[in-house]
């Protein structure tokens, strides 16, 4: 199995901020016979930090192709966006109910 990966890190806070993986050999899984991923497949993710706080997804992008079960070929190209992250706060409370009895 032959891939190649490249990742950038940021240098302030040595968080990883982009990873590309290609597949430079078909992969196969179970001799070939349960799966298939075929030589050029890529994928791409990106984070970003938000808020000056912390380092979330924004984009994930996969083109691949295979087989699956030797019978079905399947193409994939799908990219996703991650984006308008809103900071939240809770509140959460602790009840005690004391001992409890138990059945006679």
């Amino acid at each position: 199995m032959r891939i190649r990966g490249r990742a950038w890190v940021d240098g302030q806070d040595r968080e990883p901020a982009r990873v590309e993986v290609e597949v430079l050999d078909t992969v196969s899984s179970g001799l070939g016979l349960v799966a298939r991923i075929h030589k050029g497949s890529t994928v791409h993710f990106r984070r970003r930090k938000v808020n000056s706080e912390v380092w979330l997804p924004a984009e994930a992008r996969i083109e691949a192709s295979g087989r699956v079960a030797l019978l079905r070929r399947v193409r994939v190209n799908e990219a996703i966006a991650c984006f308008d992250y809103r900071k939240f706060s809770a509140d959460a409370q602790i009840v005690s109910f004391g001992p409890t009895k138990e059945p006679q």
